[in-house]
């Protein structure tokens, strides 16, 4: 009798008896039961790693390193010195060296700058108080001149024949210069003849006067006179009305005609 072989192929022991049969249980074959073969060891599965496990093993990468870059230093820039700041300068900083000679050149101009500026001053101030004083000369010896120029053309106009030496030495004294000459001279060729033959008076009277222009020593005017004339020769007195430019200098203190012209 054949004994059954094992699913896996494997014969049991012969000298293992066979278990005893029960009276339920069908009577085993008289062939010996081959014992199970022994599950070989599997080899062990390598689980799934999980990303948790991946990320941990993972190596770690480093972020590259990128280069720096380093600050372009700029040159600093150097403050300017004002003038200020050099007097301001410690005494142990070296400043440079200034020009030979600028310095007490410039010091040894200053007294001559001085000096140059005082005189100017000096001389401005004299101008302007000269120029005051010559305005105040002018505007008196306007005064002074219109005041003689209406006396003498009442005095050089006027005569009578009664006093003719008189009224020709009044004359004379308001007058200078040529005009002096050329009125002795008139008065004794022409105006003495005619005066003593026909008993001539005439009277002068000034209407009016007025400066043309002035200075401290010479003034011209214009003196409007009427001369009213009695004669032999004439019925009745005649009125003349005449203007002259009368010219004045100032001689010794006294405003006296030196020119007498007809407009």
């Amino acid at each position: 009798m054949s004994t059954p072989s094992r699913p896996d192929g494997a014969q049991p022991p012969a000298d293992q008896p066979n278990p005893p049969a029960t009276p339920d249980e069908p009577a085993p074959s008289t062939s010996e039961p081959t014992a199970p073969p022994e599950p070989t060891p599997a080899e062990p599965t390598p689980a799934e790693p999980s990303p948790a496990d991946v990320a941990a093993d993972a190596p770690v990468e480093q972020p590259a390193e990128q280069p720096v870059e380093q600050p372009v230093e700029q040159p600093a820039e150097q403050p300017v010195e004002q003038p200020g700041d050099l007097a301001a300068a410690s005494p142990d900083q070296p400043t440079a060296a200034a020009p030979a000679g600028s310095g007490g050149g410039l010091r040894s101009l200053l007294p001559v700058l001085a000096l140059a500026l005082v005189t100017v001053l000096l001389l401005l101030t004299g101008y302007l108080g000269w120029q005051a004083w010559q305005q105040s000369r002018t505007e008196a010896a306007r005064e002074d001149a219109l005041e003689a120029a209406r006396t003498a053309g009442r005095v050089l106009f006027s005569y009578d024949h009664e006093q003719l030496d008189e009224d020709f030495e009044a004359g004379l004294a308001v007058a200078t210069g040529t005009f002096r000459e050329q009125y002795e001279r008139t008065t004794r060729d022409v105006v003495r003849p005619v005066a003593e033959q026909y008993d001539t008076v005439v009277a002068a009277d000034v209407v009016e006067a007025g400066v043309v222009s002035a200075q401290p020593e010479r003034v011209v005017a214009v003196v409007y006179i009427n001369q009213t004339t009695t004669s032999t020769r004439i019925e009745g007195p005649r009125i003349d009305q005449s203007r002259v430019r009368m010219s004045l200098r100032l001689v010794d203190g006294e405003w006296l005609v030196d020119e007498v012209r007809a407009l």
